[in-house]
C-alpha cells in the first residue's frame, strides 16, 4: 500500500480537459498511441487504474513530442511487458506444474518467474554459495578437430575445466537433452560471465562450455567459483523453478504457498519503452514491470559492469524527457539508460527494484566522437535497491560518456558490484565526463562478498569539475579484494571528495589507484577492515591532496596506510625527495580507537613520518563523536576536529528526501532495505583450503603445464630447454594417499619433462615454479622424480632467502638434503623413479622426508635441519642446474595443507 500511494500523481482526475484524453485497460496500448498522435501537441494521457499488457516496447519517436503520460489520480497504473501463468496442478511429490503456452506461434520460453510479486529462484546448484574448478582441461581431455591446433588450446584455457569427483558427480545428473540449456555462472574478479554447458568427460571429470572467451579461468579467481542453473535435477529446494523446452514448468512451494491461487508472472517483451529523436516527454506515477531477457547461444559475458547490457526503457537523440513518480521493476537488465545524444533529462522519486542488472545509466560507453555528448540528466531522490540479480556485475547508477549530470538523493543499496561508477576512460586523456555531481546519495551493503575491485564510489579517468559531496557510504563488502568506499581508478582526475561519511568498508575508505590532482577533504573516514587510507601506484605528479578529514580505525585489527613505503614514497627517490611532489596529506585528524599510534606503514613511525614533512597539522586525538560503537557520528561542540578547521554538515541529507507530503513514507520504503545479518551474510564465500591435487598429467596435451599458477622459467637464448608434459615416460609407482593415479582404469603414460641444454644464463635454468597459498601450519609435497643420464637438479621450498627451507638436491646417482648435501637419503641410479612425500612446518627449523622407491622400499628420514626464519611456503621450485643436454622427469604431484 505504500508503493501504491507514493506512485500516485497530484495531477486532476477525469472527465478529461482541454489537452487530454482519458484512456483505460480495455484499450490496447498501440490504439491508445494512435490516439494520442492525433491530438494537438501537447497532450496528456490520463490512464486509469489497471495492467496495460504490451508484448514489444512502447516505440515513441519525434511524432510523440509533447505527450504526458500520467495515472489518474489515486491509480495505480502498469504497463506489463510480462503475462499471467495459470492451470497450475499439484504433483504428488509436491511440486506445482503447468504448461506454458506459445507466444508469437513458438513455445515461450523464459528465464525469470515471479510469485505474487516475488522474483522466484531459478533451479541451481549449490542451492547457496558456490561449486569449484580443480584445475583446466586441455586438448588431451577435449580434442580440436585439427591435432596440435593451437587456437583450440588457447580456447580451452577459457572455456573448459575439471572438476573434484564428487562436484563431477552432479553434473552427471544433467539429462542429456538439458545439456544445452544449462547455464554456468562463473565470477571473473570484477565481471560475471554465463556460459552454455557443451560437452562432459567422466574418464577426466572434465567440462567443456560455451560462452564468452575474455577471462582465462582459475587465473585472476584461482578459487575456481561456479554455479549452475536449469536442469531438473536441480529443483531441490523451495521457491525454486524449472521450464524444460517442452513448455512443462515446474515449482517447489515456499511453506503454505498455494499456486492455484498466487498471481505468476513471467516476461515476454524485450523492452518495455523505446524513445528515440523525441522531445518533452514525460511519464508520472507509471508502473513499468516485467522485462525479458533470454541468452542467446554464445552466452554472455563483458569485460565490466555489465555495460553491454541494455535497459528496459531507453532514451537516445532526445531531450527533456522525464520519469516522475513512476517504477521500474522485474527488469531482466538495466532499468533506465540516458543513451546516446540524450539532454536536459531526468528520472525523479521514482522506484527501480527487483533488477536483472543495474538501475540507471547516463550516456554511452564509448566517446562520443562526433556526436552530441549526453548532458545535463537528473537522478534524484529515487530508491535504487535489489539489483543485479542476473548479472551481478552491474551498477546501481553508471554515469558514463556524459557531462553536467546531477545525481542526488538516491537510496542504492543491495548490489553484489559498485554502487556509482563515474567516468569510463581508461587512463590519462580526454574525456567528456566533466562537471558531474554526485551528492547526497545513502549507499549502502554493496558487494556481498561476490565481486573484487569494486566500491561505493568508483570513478575511471579524467573527470574534472566532478563533485562528489555529502555521500554515506557503507557496508562495502567485496570478495577477494576492493570493496572500498571512494575509489579513484586508472587515471581518475580533476575530483573533489568533501563532506562524505564512509564507514565499514572491507578495504580502505579512500583509494586511489592512480590519478592526477584529486581533492579529499572534510571527509569521515572509519572503520576500514583492511586499511584506511589507500596509495597504489606511486607517480611523480601530485596524485592528491588528502586534508581536513577524520581517519578512525582500530589498529588491532587495521592498518592506517595500505601498502609499504613503495606506495607513500616519493616516487623519485623513494622516501628522500620533496614528499609534496607525490601527493599531500595535512591538518586530519587521525584516532586508534585503542589510544595508541601504530606505525603509519612498514618502518615510518608517526614521528618518522612528520619529519618527512607529511600530515602538516594533522593531531592524533579523539574526535568525540555522540556514539562511536552505534556509528552516530555528530561531533560533539568539544570536539577538537572543529580546531582543525574541520566543518560539520547535516548527515541526515544523504539518502531520498524526507521533506514534503510524502516524503516520510518514500524515506521509509528506502529503510524497508535492512539487513540484520550483513556481517555473517556479506562475508565472501569461502575458498577450499589451496592444494595441488595429485596430478598424474594423463590428460594433458604435450608440450602443456597443467599445473595451476605454475611458471616456467626458461632461457631468453632459447638453446632448447624446455618444461612441458611429455608421453616420454610416466612413474610406475602407484599413488598413494590423495586422489586415484587416473579417472582411467589405464595407467598413466605421461609426466612433465625439464629439459636442460648447455650453455644457459643463468645455469640454473630451466625452472619450475609453483606458487602455493598454504594457510599457516604444516605442508605437504608429493612428487615422484626419475633422472637420465648428466641431470643435475635441486627442489626447494621457499618462503624468503635462498636454501633457508626444505631443500634436497640430486647428482649422479646421489639424493641428499640441504645445500650442503650433508644430509644422504638414498643411492637412486640414473632411469629409476623414486617418489619423495616431504612434510614441514614453516617456522619450526626442521622437516621431514619420506623416499619410495621404484621396488616399494621406504625410508624415512625425519627432523631435517632447516632455517628458522623459513616461516611461509609461498614458492616450490624445480630448478636444472647440470648445464648440458639432458632431462629429469616430475610425476603423481602433489601438494596441500595438513
Amino acid at each position: 500500500m505504500i508503493l501504491r500511494c507514493l506512485l500516485v500523481s497530484t495531477c486532476l482526475s477525469v472527465p478529461a480537459l482541454a489537452g487530454e484524453i482519458s484512456v483505460s485497460p480495455d484499450r490496447p496500448f498501440p490504439a491508445i498511441l494512435e490516439a494520442a498522435r492525433k491530438e494537438p501537441k501537447p497532450v496528456t494521457v490520463v490512464m486509469h487504474a489497471g495492467t496495460y499488457p504490451i508484448s514489444e516496447a512502447i516505440a515513441l519517436g519525434a511524432e510523440d513530442s509533447g505527450i504526458h503520460f500520467r495515472n489518474a489520480e489515486g491509480a495505480e497504473v502498469v504497463i506489463d511487458g510480462g503475462r499471467k501463468i495459470t492451470g497450475w496442478t499439484k504433483q504428488a511429490d509436491g511440486l506445482w506444474r503447468a504448461e506454458v503456452p506459445e507466444v508469437r506461434e513458438e513455445k515461450w520460453y523464459f528465464q525469470q518467474l515471479w510469485i505474487n510479486g516475488r522474483r522466484a529462484t531459478r533451479a541451481r546448484t549449490p542451492n547457496k554459495g558456490f561449486l569449484h574448478m580443480e584445475d583446466r582441461a586441455t586438448s588431451a581431455i577435449f580434442p580440436g578437430e585439427k591435432p596440435g591446433d593451437e587456437k583450440w588450446e588457447t580456447a580451452l584455457k577459457y572455456q573448459a575445466f575439471t572438476t573434484s569427483a564428487p562436484t563431477f558427480a552432479i553434473f552427471q545428473q544433467i539429462k542429456p537433452e538439458e545439456t544445452g540449456d544449462v547455464e554456468i555462472i562463473i565470477p571473473h574478479t570484477w565481471d560475471v560471465h554465463h556460459y552454455h554447458l557443451k560437452q562432459l568427460n567422466p574418464a577426466a571429470n572434465a567440462v567443456l562450455m560455451h560462452g564468452p572467451r575474455m577471462r582465462e579461468l582459475l587465473t585472476n579467481e584461482p578459487d575456481g567459483r561456479f554455479h549452475m542453473e536449469n536442469y531438473r535435477a536441480a529443483l531441490d529446494a523451495p521457491g525454486e523453478w524449472f521450464l524444460s523446452r517442452s513448455g512443462e514448468l515446474l515449482y517447489s512451494p515456499l511453506p503454505g504457498e498455494d499456486l492455484s491461487k498466487a498471481e505468476v508472472s513471467a516476461p515476454v517483451s524485450q523492452k518495455l519503452v523505446s524513445i528515440d529523436g523525441a522531445k518533452d516527454i514525460r511519464f508520472t506515477g507509471i508502473s513499468f514491470r516485467h522485462q525479458q531477457w533470454v541468452m542467446g547461444p554464445d552466452g554472455y559475458g563483458d569485460p565490466q559492469a555489465a555495460h553491454m547490457m541494455g535497459a528496459a526503457v531507453e532514451v537516445d537523440r532526445s531531450e527533456n524527457i522525464h520519469f516522475d513518480n513512476c517504477e521500474i521493476s522485474h527488469t531482466g537488465s538495466y532499468a533506465l539508460w540516458f543513451r546516446h545524444d540524450v539532454g536536459h533529462s531526468s528520472v525523479k522519486h521514482s522506484h527501480l527494484h527487483d533488477l536483472g542488472a543495474g538501475g540507471v545509466r547516463i550516456g554511452p560507453t564509448t566517446q562520443p566522437g562526433a556526436t552530441k555528448t549526453t548532458a545535463f540528466v537528473t537522478v534524484d531522490n529515487n530508491i535504487i535497491q535489489h539489483a543485479g540479480r542476473i548479472f551481478p556485475d552491474a551498477i546501481g547508477v553508471f554515469v558514463g560518456h556524459a557531462s553536467d549530470c546531477e545525481v542526488t538523493h538516491n537510496d542504492i543499496g543491495d548490489l553484489y558490484y559498485t554502487g556509482i561508477s563515474a567516468g569510463w576512460h581508461w587512463g590519462y586523456g580526454e574525456t567528456v565526463a566533466h562537471r558531474n555531481r554526485y551528492e547526497n546519495n545513502h549507499i549502502h551493503h554493496i558487494g556481498w562478498g561476490y565481486t573484487s575491485d569494486m566500491g561505493g564510489f568508483y570513478n575511471l579517468g579524467t573527470s574534472l569539475g566532478t563533485v562528489v559531496r555529502g555521500n554515506h557510504v557503507h557496508d562495502i563488502s567485496s570478495h577477494r579484494y576492493g570493496g572500498w568506499g571512494l575509489y579513484t581508478d586508472e587515471g581518475s582526475t580533476g575530483l573533489v571528495f568533501e563532506n562524505n561519511l564512509v564507514h565499514d568498508t572491507r578495504e580502505s575508505g579512500f583509494h586511489q589507484h592512480y590519478g592526477y590532482y584529486n581533492i579529499i577533504r572534510n571527509n569521515i573516514f572509519a572503520f576500514g577492515k583492511n586499511a584506511q587510507i589507500q596509495r597504489s601506484r606511486p607517480e611523480k605528479r601530485l596524485s592528491f591532496i588528502y586534508e581536513n578529514n577524520i581517519i578512525v580505525w582500530n589498529p588491532d585489527t587495521a592498518k592506517l596506510l595500505h601498502g609499504t613505503k613503495y606506495n607513500w614514497a616519493d616516487v623519485e627517490n623513494r622516501g628522500h625527495g620533496d614528499p609534496k611532489t607525490a601527493y599531500i596529506m595535512r591538518k586530519n585528524l587521525y584516532w586508534p580507537v585503542t589510544g595508541k599510534m601504530p606505525e603509519m606503514t612498514e618502518g615510518w613511525s608517526w614521528d618518522e613520518w612528520r619529519k618527512q614533512g607529511r600530515d602538516s597539522g594533522s593531531v592524533i586525538a579523539d574526535p568525540h563523536f555522540i556514539d562511536l560503537a552505534k556509528r552516530d557520528f555528530h561531533l560533539k561542540p568539544d570536539s577538537p576536529a572543529l580546531k582543525l578547521g574541520f566543518k560539520p554538515w547535516d548527515l541526515s541529507l544523504a539518502g531520498v528526501r524526507s521533506d514534503g507530503p510524502r516524503g516520510k513514507a518514500w524515506r521509509k520504503l528506502a529503510e524497508k532495505a535492512d539487513f540484520p545479518n550483513w556481517e555473517e551474510d556479506s562475508k565472501p564465500w569461502p575458498s577450499p583450503p589451496w592444494s595441488i591435487p595429485m596430478k598424474t598429467f594423463e590428460f594433458a596435451a604435450d608440450g602443456t603445464l597443467p599445473v595451476i599458477g605454475a611458471t616456467a622459467d626458461l632461457s631468453k637464448e632459447k638453446k632448447g630447454d624446455s618444461i612441458g608434459v611429455t608421453g616420454e615416460a610416466s612413474s610406475p609407482i602407484p599413488p598413494e594417499g590423495g586422489a586415484a593415479k587416473s579417472a582411467s582404469p589405464a595407467p598413466s603414460k605421461k609426466s612433465i619433462r625439464i629439459k636442460d641444454a648447455p650453455g644457459l644464463t643463468p645455469a640454473w635454468l630451466p625452472v619450475l615454479n609453483l606458487h602455493p597459498k598454504f594457510a599457516p601450519g604444516p605442508i605437504r609435497v608429493s612428487f615422484d622424480a626419475m633422472s637420465q643420464t648428466g641431470a643435475e637438479w635441486f627442489f626447494e621450498v621457499r618462503g624468503g632467502e635462498f636454501g633457508a627451507g626444505p631443500y634436497l638436491s640430486w647428482k649422479d646417482g646421489k639424493l641428499a638434503a640441504t645445500t650442503a648435501r650433508n644430509v644422504p637419503l638414498a643411492d637412486i641410479p640414473t632411469g629409476e623413479w623414486f617418489r619423495v612425500r616431504m612434510t614441514a612446518t614453516p617456522g619450526s627449523g626442521t622437516w621431514n622426508v619420506e623416499i619410495t622407491r621404484q621396488d616399494g622400499t621406504k625410508t624415512n628420514h625425519p627432523d631435517i635441519p632447516c632455517k628458522t626464519e623459513w616461516t611461509k611456503a609461498n614458492l616450490v621450485l624445480w630448478s636444472a642446474i647440470s648445464n648440458a643436454d639432458t632431462v629429469f622427469h616430475i610425476d603423481n604431484l602433489e601438494l596441500s595443507g595438513e
